[in-house]
């Protein structure tokens, strides 16, 4: 009894074979073809997203394009804006007579406009010579130097050519003599005789052991005619009116330094808003030591007033209000 019972129970969870008779005839028949075309319609839709992604994908990388050569235009427009609101400086050369107040000029331009300080010369004085590759690179610079270029035609030819336009600042040679022999005791005392060298002819031994007198008087004699030679040359050079100078004069300075450096920046184009006009320290540090133009008369004998007066003709200083 129990084995024919066990044998019922087995029978009756024991499943049928899959046969084909035992699979639905809507699944035999239709289902391979509904699954293929499902397929299909998702293979399509896929394709179709894809599709759709991909022009979102371009259009949004335009879009992308667009924005930035948007912001490319904009750059460049608040640049032109700010260049012509603040246009690029000119370069500013000033060519100028030793201790004449041009390294106070000098550093207040350059301070002032935020310009860097150049050099086209070698720095020999009175034969300073124009450094064709350092004329050349200036004019773009925006940058300002200080040379004592003399006056020989090949100078201004290089000048004329490359730089344009530059300052000629002069002063009375009677007192520009003087504060000569100071500096040269200074380049003495700061142990800098090797700057000696750079003018013609260098002081000869012993001259350092000479009272000021004496100094003065080697001084009138080996560098005041060579002074007044510059001075001529390069007023001979201005007065033909072919060659775009500025001059200018230490008695400028000395009276309105406020219009002198509106003359040099209405000269060179410059803005004068752009011009921070802060007076510097007048003082040794930019090679200024008295600003006295009159010091000489106290200091000269009357025999070398006579001959620093000598070298100086009636129409020289007439043009300039100096006085014999």
């Amino acid at each position: 009894m129990t084995d024919s019972t066990d044998a019922e129970a087995a029978t009756e969870t024991v499943s049928p074979p899959c046969t084909a008779e035992a699979i639905p005839e809507d699944v035999t028949e239709d289902g391979p073809a509904t699954l293929a075309a499902s397929l299909a319609d998702a293979e399509e839709r896929i394709r179709q997203l894809t599709a759709e992604r991909d022009r979102f994908r371009s259009s949004f990388d335009a879009c992308l394009a667009a924005i930035e050569a948007e912001r490319q235009e904009r750059r460049a427009a608040e640049a032109e804006l700010e260049r012509l609101r603040n246009p690029p400086l000119p370069s500013i050369l000033i060519n100028t007579m030793p201790k004449s107040g041009s390294v106070y000029i000098h550093k207040h331009l350059g301070q002032a406009l935020g310009m860097p300080f150049s050099n086209l010369g070698n720095g020999y004085t009175l034969a300073d010579q124009v450094q064709y590759w350092s004329a050349k690179s200036f004019i773009g610079a925006s940058s300002i130097a200080q040379n004592h270029f003399e006056p020989s035609d090949i100078n201004v030819q290089i000048l004329d050519r490359l730089v344009g336009r530059w300052i000629l600042h002069i002063r009375d040679p009677r007192q520009a003599l003087l504060s000569w022999v100071h500096h040269l005791d200074l380049l003495k005392a700061e142990n800098r005789e090797d700057a000696l060298l750079w003018v013609t002819p260098t002081p000869p031994a012993g001259y350092f052991d000479l009272d000021l007198t004496d100094k003065i008087g080697w001084n009138i004699v080996h560098y005041s005619p060579a002074l007044v030679d510059w001075l001529r040359g390069w007023l001979k050079v201005y007065d033909r009116g072919r060659f775009n100078i500025l001059l200018t004069t230490y008695d400028e300075l000395i009276t309105d330094e406020h219009r002198l450096f509106g003359r040099i920046l209405d000269f060179h184009g410059i803005a004068r808003q752009r011009f921070q006009f802060t007076p510097l320290p007048k003082d040794r540090g930019v090679h200024f030591r008295k600003g006295d133009p009159d010091e000489w008369r106290s200091v000269y004998t009357p025999p070398q007033i006579e001959a620093c007066n000598a070298l100086l003709p009636d129409q020289l200083l007439e043009r300039f209000g100096w006085v014999r």
